[in-house]
């Protein structure tokens, strides 16, 4: 298990590239904003909200992985520190749905 670690520390660019390559090619490219060859001031991701009889929810899953992974990616590129997953984006996102279930 180590060995696994140090390899992962060692590779830690390559793995970092590797995700944001993926991240990309889980977005839609029916929307010009997501552009796999530049960020733009928006990008859409698909199936993240849920409506039902009771509103407005997030889904869980997958689709919700893929927004804090692309929030944590966007803290490294700024050169921010990345906040504490109980605190990321998908977390806030989630409260705001279900705060304003009707919004």
């Amino acid at each position: 298990m180590l060995s696994t670690f140090k390899q992962l520390h060692h590779n830690k660019q390559d793995v970092f590239e590797r995700g944001i390559i993926n991240v990309f090619k889980g977005l839609s490219w029916d929307y010009k904003t997501n552009n796999p060859c530049y960020f733009s001031k928006r990008i859409i991701v698909n199936n993240l909200v849920k409506h039902d009889r009771w509103g407005y929810s997030l889904n869980w899953g997958w689709r919700r992985d893929q927004l804090a992974d692309l929030e944590r990616m966007l803290y490294l590129l700024d050169g921010k520190t990345i906040p504490d997953n109980r605190h990321d984006v998908s977390i806030r996102f989630m409260d705001f749905v279900r705060d304003n279930p009707h919004q």
